[in-house]
């Protein structure tokens, strides 16, 4: 992830676009890979994936978001299959 990709990591709270409204907060959002808890613009659609990964349902994804979740952040930590060509245990 880029510094600043995410809300949590310093981008603009709003999607940028001039008259759209600021969003209430994260929100469970859906795509393809499943759902994720983000920032939607109620115009211009989703903006930002806060959440580390992706959720296989709706309700893990509104108890991630109640009860707090892990982030993206910008580390870069490579595997260990990057680092030795062999796969975690």
């Amino acid at each position: 992830m880029i510094r600043g990709e995410t809300v949590s990591s310093g981008a603009p709270l709003d999607c940028g676009d001039e008259g759209c409204p600021s969003p209430d907060g994260p929100k469970v959002l859906c795509s393809g890979a499943g759902y994720y808890i983000g920032y939607f613009c109620d115009l211009c659609g989703p903006y930002s994936r806060e959440s580390l990964g992706y959720y296989a349902t709706t309700e893990q994804a509104e108890t991630a978001l109640a009860e707090g979740w892990p982030e993206r952040t910008t580390e870069f930590r490579p595997s260990s299959v990057c680092d030795t060509g062999q796969a975690d245990d």
